[in-house]
């Protein structure tokens, strides 16, 4: 339901700026509405964090091993964004930056559509709802053949949200703190990295 109303809000817009809807005031206010909603959106993040203080606890109980699972998601896509470039025509700056939006495509898409281009905020937008879909559809074979982690890996950024409780249903419930540190430490990692890879 969320992915539908965000492609429609998408044509919406495309729609809109197509027929010219919007006065040239208005069009000059939403070329400035994006670092606004990118402050907001991180708040809202930042908030969701910390008010789940029983989660965040839960954390510290799990086994070491689960603060490495952010750290070999974090390495694996940025390599698979640096072979990706190497043999796309995008270039290689580019496909590891839209790769470092681990599936966060509300915040990666939007970024790279002010910092850079339209086509790579697009490049981006499908890239990262693709990886939302397939671990949504990946998520009980992945649990089944190569475990639990594994498939926490693949969510990136959604495992604390969207993906969470697909991974508590196939790999029960004690996956929820490390699915939801993951996703955090995602979360907080992604607007750190796109700077670095895009350029400010």
């Amino acid at each position: 339901m969320m992915l539908l109303a965000i492609i429609s809000c998408l044509l919406l817009g495309l729609g809109a700026a197509y027929i010219g809807l919007m006065p040239p005031e208005v069009a000059v206010f939403v070329n400035e509405a994006p670092f606004y909603c990118l402050c907001a959106m991180l708040f809202i993040v930042g908030y969701g964090m910390g008010q789940d203080k029983n989660t965040l606890r839960g954390l510290f109980k799990e086994n070491a091993f689960v603060f490495l699972v952010p750290v070999g998601t974090i390495i694996g896509t940025l390599v698979g964004g640096l072979l990706a470039g190497l043999i796309l025509p995008l270039g290689i700056r580019e496909s590891m930056a839209v790769a470092g939006g681990f599936g966060w495509y509300t915040y990666s898409a939007v970024y790279l559509a002010e910092m850079h281009s339209a086509d790579l905020g697009a490049i981006a937008f499908l890239s990262n709802v693709s990886r939302e879909m397939l671990a949504i559809i990946l998520i009980p074979a992945v649990v089944r053949f190569f475990g639990a982690y594994p498939a926490v890996s693949i969510c990136g950024a959604t495992s604390m949200d969207v993906t969470l409780p697909l991974l508590a249903h196939y790999a029960g419930s004690k996956i929820g703190a490390a699915a939801f540190l993951h996703g955090a430490v995602l979360s907080f990692v992604t607007p750190l990295l796109l700077p670095l890879l895009i350029g400010f």
